[in-house]
């Protein structure tokens, strides 16, 4: 008889249940992968065509999408050319549990110099290493037409 009369309260108490849940925002989907504050790493060094680490450089870490790339963090090569960007899932598009990284060098003027290869579902800690083509004296890639 307790179980018929709980069935019936719930049928009866759904519909107000299911708008407290719109309401207050309980409907949100929950990641069950990767908690919301976990906290990822990429890191790498970028270096020239000689192998030389590039300091100062701008990198941003972003998330590729079909609609869109999101960035998900920036940072800036140090002396060496090594980087490290952290950032949280919070970037990430709803549904989406990992990262599909990549990341790219950028100069003093938002010019794009070189790109990583994207890591599709990124784990916690990835590292993306890279090389910059051959620049000019404006800091542009050169281009060699045959």
């Amino acid at each position: 008889m307790k179980k018929v009369i709980n069935r019936i309260l719930e049928f009866i108490t759904f519909p107000f249940r299911f708008l407290l849940r719109l309401l207050f925002g309980w409907l949100r989907p929950v990641r069950p992968e990767v908690p919301v504050d976990e906290t990822f790493v990429v890191s790498g060094r970028v270096v020239s065509h000689e192998l030389r680490g590039l300091p100062g450089l701008r990198v941003v870490a972003l998330d590729k999408n079909v609609g869109g790339d999101v960035q998900l963090g920036e940072g800036a090569t140090g002396e060496r050319g090594d980087y490290e960007i952290r950032y949280t899932t919070r970037p990430l598009r709803q549904g989406k549990q990992k990262p599909d990284v990549q990341v790219q060098a950028i100069d003093e003027n938002n010019n794009t110099l070189a790109v990583s290869h994207v890591r599709y579902n990124a784990n916690l800690q990835k590292s993306l290493n890279f090389l910059l083509p051959m620049l000019n004296r404006k800091n542009q890639p050169v281009s060699f037409n045959t």
